[in-house]
């Protein structure tokens, strides 16, 4: 079998142990368009920077369609329901100006619901969501995120992201989200963008979710503790970027396996 490593003596390969926990994954190309080692993915591995996307970045066209229902007569309504009108009922039927001020008010509770519903849409489309997965094995992922396994998968600190405070576990739900509660109106971000469509399930995915972030480059708050190489890397840029991952980083090579669907990551001991 060709080692794709054998241009890059005096490497030598050890195998791995099973995929750890302690770790949440991103997968990530290695080279850009111009064919050159991708500066985003490299700013990330020798500088621990991210850029975070925003809502309308992500490549779900559902995410961005998040919507509440509003009552759009509610100036005619609370015209109708006036204080001159209602007492103008009353001489006519007591009923219908009981029943005219409770209108009011609730015209006034929807007016409220309204303004409420602008802030929950400037928190959720300000907010920067980075995506990660708790698997750095899916064959799928590797060849949508990942160049068709040509790429890296970087493994940060679970306990770091956690730490945080701002990491959610992704919800794989049939129905979006649309229901405003006490719950989710304080923190709307991190309870609607939880939620996404069932076929995505495969990701196993996780999020940070950082407020007034999106598109935007930040230090991120986890150290990488592994980086993983695609089963099709080319062994140029292998040769590239495996002398600038700062020690203390384990590297991987995924290995396909000959007797099954897998893949099978072996160390490089540098």
């Amino acid at each position: 079998m060709h080692n794709r490593c054998s241009a890059i003596a005096p490497l030598s390969l050890a195998l791995a142990v099973e995929m750890d926990a302690s770790m949440l994954f991103k997968y990530r190309n290695l080279c850009d368009s111009s064919k050159n080692l991708c500066p985003r993915t490299m700013e990330i591995i020798e500088l621990g920077r991210v850029f975070i996307p925003s809502i309308e970045k992500l490549n779900d066209p559902f995410e961005k369609l998040i919507t509440f229902t509003t009552d759009q007569s509610i100036s005619s309504i609370k015209e109708l329901a006036s204080a001159e009108n209602i007492e103008k009922a009353y001489e006519i039927d007591p009923g219908l100006a009981d029943w005219l001020k409770e209108t009011y008010e609730d015209c006034k509770e929807i007016e409220s619901q309204t303004q409420e519903i602008a802030r929950l849409y400037h928190e959720l489309y300000e907010a920067g969501i980075y995506s990660l997965s708790e698997v750095n094995d899916s064959i799928i992922m590797w060849s949508h995120y990942a160049k068709n396994h040509e790429g890296v998968c970087i493994g940060f600190d679970r306990k770091d992201l956690e730490n945080t405070g701002n990491l959610i576990k992704v919800k794989y739900v049939k129905k979006a989200p649309t229901e405003l509660t006490k719950t989710n109106r304080r923190s709307p971000a991190k309870y609607f963008h939880k939620h996404k469509y069932f076929q995505w399930s495969y990701e196993k995915e996780f999020r940070l979710i950082l407020e007034d972030t999106k598109d935007k480059h930040i230090d991120f708050p986890a150290k990488i503790k592994a980086i993983y190489y695609g089963a099709k890397v080319k062994p140029e840029f292998l040769a590239q970027s495996l002398p600038r991952i700062p020690k203390g980083i384990d590297v991987y090579i995924f290995k396909l396996s000959e007797k099954d669907f897998k893949l099978h990551p072996e160390k490089i001991n540098r």
